[in-house]
């Protein structure tokens, strides 16, 4: 039995070296041929790569005719501008790639005429180029001046927020033991006209040292309103009487309701 399987092993390993022989052997590792057939061909500025592949074949030894393949690589002007070397590529269906580099004649003249018709271009390019930059600099120190504008209302803004914060802070602090203690998640907010305003979304948290804050929510008072119809600044006052008719403190939200950006609603 163990001799029977060495042996299918041994022509299993017979069989697929000679396979990959074959195939080594069968490979196609022969490129193409590039044969130039033009001498007529002058190089001058501007040729597109139909006219530099005028006359130009290749022939692969199993593809036949890969001509369709053919492109100009690259062009490589001497020194002199006399003489123009131009890199021919093509491949065959295994993807040999021949390269063939030829020489041809410049054209008198063309390359000057080329040179002085760059520097006309880059003269041009440049002025535009300062013209666009002196407008830009404008845009971008006006934007800059915008954004500058932009920080500085934020920042006032925060600044009001934490006054107002500290402020609500003391008066808290400033209470009998025996009060409750009503909490803000906002003490001075901005919004634009239009904007959604809901009172009671901006009430943080109530404490008290014997009810429950559930029950509390409920004999929350509010003093004031907020018209997000019309600019202004409204004052709201929030408070709450416990159980044994303990007042809390007087929590206050400033809502400046304005034509400035916001996020589109006036919830916190």
């Amino acid at each position: 039995m163990k001799k029977g399987i060495m042996t299918l092993v041994i022509l299993g390993c017979l069989v697929l070296g000679g396979i990959f022989l074959y195939l080594k052997i069968d490979a196609d590792t022969t490129p193409p041929e590039i044969h130039v057939d033009n001498e007529n061909l002058e190089y001058q500025a501007g040729m597109d790569e139909e006219q530099l592949l005028e006359g130009v074949t290749a022939e692969d030894n199993r593809d036949g005719n890969v001509s369709s393949s053919l492109e100009v690589e690259s062009i490589y002007i001497s020194e002199e501008k006399e003489t123009a070397t131009v890199v021919y590529v093509a491949k065959d269906s295994s993807n040999n790639v021949a390269k063939l580099r030829h020489a041809v004649k410049c054209k008198e003249g063309s390359l000057q005429e080329s040179d002085e018709n760059t520097e006309q271009e880059e003269t041009q390019e440049e002025t535009s180029q300062g013209e666009n930059t002196t407008d830009e600099t404008v845009v971008d120190e006006t934007v800059q001046g915008d954004s500058t504008e932009k920080q500085e209302t934020e920042a006032s803004s925060d600044q009001k927020a934490q006054e107002a914060k500290k402020l609500q802070e003391e008066k808290i602090q400033s209470l009998d033991a025996g009060a409750p203690r009503i909490y803000l998640k906002e003490y001075y907010v901005e919004m634009k006209v239009g904007d959604t305003f809901e009172q009671l979304s901006y009430v943080s948290d109530i404490q008290d040292d014997k009810d429950q804050s559930g029950d509390l929510y409920k004999r929350i008072q509010i003093q004031g309103e907020v018209n997000t119809a019309a600019e202004g600044t409204y004052t709201l006052t929030y408070y709450v009487t416990d159980s044994e008719n303990h007042m809390s403190n007087q929590a206050e939200l400033t809502v400046v309701v304005g034509k400035g950006e916001t996020d589109g609603s006036g919830n916190v």
